[in-house]
């Protein structure tokens, strides 16, 4: 079996569940643009639901180059901004 990506393989992430305020979220997408570069697609952000604790927000981006990814980087940016009940998904697509 050969578990070697292509180079066609692609990233999808998905932030999911992600408690923010607008200037937190921005912050997040800024930090994200700052640390990955041009190696994701612009993040795109969603308003999912708004109850009596805040915004549940998703976040979503495509990574070119998945070798050289690793999701704690996500992880360290959104525990570096103190935001809470976030899940973070990844898929290889092509």
């Amino acid at each position: 079996m050969d578990n070697r990506l292509d180079e066609n393989a692609r990233m999808f992430v998905e932030v999911s569940n992600l408690r923010a305020t607008d200037a937190d979220l921005e912050k997040f997408v800024t930090l994200l643009i700052e640390r990955l570069g041009s190696n994701i697609t612009y993040p795109e952000t969603s308003l999912i639901q708004i109850d009596s604790e805040g915004a549940i927000n998703e976040v979503q981006f495509t990574v070119k180059n998945p070798d050289k990814f690793k999701t704690e980087t996500v992880e360290g940016l959104l525990e570096s901004l103190a935001l809470v009940g976030w899940r973070i998904d990844s898929t290889f697509v092509r």
